[in-house]
């Protein structure tokens, strides 16, 4: 995410929560990242910075590789997660969790805050397919 949307993205959030003050409470903000036996690997938080070689690679220590997913979420004060995502993560995978998953994993959050929650996600391509944002739009109108 560029400077620019995170600006425009703080704008909206500090306009909704001047209405609502509990709006904050009411967003499900989410995150996966994929762990490996090097440690947590996300490629857009992965930078290597150098004066004297602008062309440095991140070397692997390890000849047996080996990833893991992890998906968890935060809403108001209930944690969701962790849950394993499926090495090979698409859409179609995406959208199974979301389906059939995460309704379950929202059992604990109170039904008055289900029936308002707004679903944050970081736009990830598995996450932004058709069928992932037609259902977006059906389960989450308007938000």
């Amino acid at each position: 995410m560029d400077f620019s949307c995170r600006v425009e993205f703080v704008s909206w959030f500090l306009q909704h929560n001047a209405v609502n003050p509990d709006f904050g409470a009411t967003v499900l903000f989410t995150d996966e990242c994929t762990f490996t036996r090097e440690g947590a690997f996300n490629t857009h938080n992965h930078h290597v910075w150098t004066d004297v070689n602008p062309l440095a690679t991140y070397s692997h220590a390890h000849q047996r590789r080996f990833s893991i997913n992890v998906w968890a979420g935060i809403i108001g004060d209930h944690l969701l997660g962790p849950y394993l995502l499926p090495e090979r993560l698409n859409g179609g995978k995406y959208l199974t969790f979301l389906q059939q998953v995460l309704p379950n994993m929202l059992n604990d959050v109170p039904t008055h805050i289900r029936r308002v929650m707004w679903f944050q996600q970081d736009g990830a391509p598995a996450q932004y397919v058709r069928d992932l944002r037609n259902y977006f739009d059906i389960t989450f109108p308007n938000r």
